[in-house]
């Protein structure tokens, strides 16, 4: 009983922004319930700007986001770097050799969310690093959307690998690398500086850094592990 009476206690709300969240919510949920019983945990999936908002609001305690450096006025706890790939309908990726130059690929057909999102900015800053105009030709803010864009062959996809791993797994898409450039970015845990974390957010912040590990030691997320540490931003 006096154990149970330590743990932390109460409700925390966190938002999990990009390709990340369909790998990381249920093992999250499920350590929660294991190690906090008492910890009321609610998980919303959204665009990194909705879920800076909320932070930012009050709404939610945390959010894991990617591009933590470019956030003024959070604390962050970077847990993990990730690669980009090019995606096409398998039966165009037979003829593809196996690694596409970004200036190819900025002329090809592309499916793309729209400019806000951090996922675009990083293909746009490289496009004009090399003074190569994309063709996108699909907006879509949702990485189900665009993979099933890539599916039908109708356009070309930059995607983290974590975003459509049951579509490479049925062999209806395919992934390249891509030469020319590096195209990545950092998964953070993010919260305001002006607002401590409850002990119960502090508990969910690190339970969720661990599922992170786990899930890339497992192969079921694509990226370099940081260790541990955190910074402000």
């Amino acid at each position: 009983v006096h154990d149970r009476d330590a743990l932390p206690t109460g409700a925390v709300r966190l938002m999990v922004a990009g390709s990340v969240a369909g790998v990381v919510i249920a093992p999250l949920l499920h350590a929660v319930a294991t190690s906090y019983p008492d910890i009321r945990l609610t998980v919303s999936d959204a665009l990194s700007s909705e879920a800076r908002r909320e932070v930012e609001a009050g709404h939610a305690q945390l959010a894991l986001m990617p591009s933590p450096a470019e956030l003024q006025g959070m604390e962050a706890v970077p847990v993990f770097e990730e690669h980009f790939m090019v995606y096409g309908a398998a039966k165009l990726m037979r003829r593809e050799p196996a690694e596409i130059a970004f200036a190819e690929l900025a002329r090809r057909p592309l499916a793309a969310p729209d400019r806000a999102h951090d996922l675009r900015k990083i293909i746009e800053r490289a496009a004009i690093a090399i003074d190569q105009p994309l063709d996108v030709q699909y907006e879509l803010n949702s990485p189900p959307m665009l993979v099933a864009v890539v599916k039908e062959g109708l356009a070309y996809a930059i995607l983290p690998p974590s975003s459509c791993i049951e579509a490479v797994a049925a062999k209806s898409i395919v992934g390249r690398p891509i030469a020319g450039t590096n195209l990545s970015r950092v998964q953070a845990i993010v919260w305001p500086q002006e607002r401590p974390l409850s002990p119960a957010a502090v508990a969910v912040r690190d339970l969720l850094a661990q599922v992170v590990r786990q899930r890339l030691e497992a192969g079921l997320l694509y990226g370099r592990l940081i260790e541990p540490g955190h910074k402000k931003i």
